[in-house]
């Protein structure tokens, strides 16, 4: 068997720069080969004073993390509320998410143990109606999310505000510089989490014709990413995980290079 079922393949990483370096540095030390090219990037909203306070945060029973970069770019700006938080019931959509709380000394975090999305979110027993009718729940992400889990809590009778701590921009990034950069035409395949990852990477390979980077197989976190993965020109059938933990990535990737020597 071969111990190492990456050894020289390429793998085009499409993470911001902040959350590729782990993944690519594992690819790396699996003998493949990783092509960073950062498809999205985040940062923190401008509206700095947008910063909560204890009294704020005290009336919210629950606050929901939808994201790691919720949590960083949450807790950097919560000050003085964030002992607060320990009183709460604090969730999180994903795995990747609960890691990064259990980071920051949050040892009780509510996630799904499956589904990691806002139906899966919806799906818990804390965010029964029985349990958030009359609730208050804050919502911490980025902006222009998606509204699924709002809606589906205020159906149940909770009153659920928005706190946007960051914003998803399209990097200046030339991507067949890039792939000129590291010798290769076309990578074997690529990652992509999310949607706005998936739309600028197609975006890139039209505005640059590319075309040929259609052909090139992509791992997805979910099959709301999966469905848009055709319409956007792509051929090959994309292969689905469950969560975009590097852990789980990387078992991905071993087994598509196994199946593929």
């Amino acid at each position: 068997m071969n111990s190492k079922p990456l050894l020289g393949r390429t793998v085009l990483v499409t993470r911001p720069n902040s959350q590729g370096k782990a993944l690519c540095d594992a690819i790396a030390s699996h003998g493949g080969c990783p092509i960073h090219v950062p498809m999205i990037g985040i940062r923190a909203t401008d509206d700095a004073t947008d910063d909560l306070n204890p009294e704020m945060l005290h009336g919210f029973a629950i606050v929901i993390f939808v994201s790691p970069n919720a949590v960083s770019f949450g807790l950097r700006r919560l000050g003085p509320a964030r002992p607060k938080l320990h009183a709460k019931t604090v969730i999180a959509v994903g795995p990747s998410t609960v890691k990064r709380l259990e980071d920051h000394g949050f040892g009780r975090v509510v996630s799904p143990s499956q589904e990691f999305s806002s139906e899966g979110v919806m799906r818990l027993p804390a965010l029964q109606e029985e349990h958030v009718n009359g609730a208050k729940i804050l919502i911490i992400r980025g902006s222009g999310g998606r509204e699924a889990l709002a809606d589906g809590l205020r159906r149940r009778g909770a009153t659920v505000e928005y706190w946007e701590v960051y914003e998803r921009f399209v990097p200046r990034i030339a991507l067949g510089a890039a792939l000129d950069a590291a010798a290769v035409s076309i990578p074997e395949i690529g990652i992509v989490t999310s949607l706005g990852s998936l739309e600028n990477l197609s975006n890139a390979i039209r505005a640059e014709g590319l075309n040929e980077l259609y052909s090139m197989p992509l791992i997805v976190i979910s099959q709301r990413i999966a469905n848009e993965v055709t319409k956007c020109g792509f051929t090959y059938p994309p292969f689905i995980v469950d969560n975009p933990g590097d852990a789980t990535m990387m078992k991905a990737l071993n087994r598509w290079a196994m199946d593929t020597l």
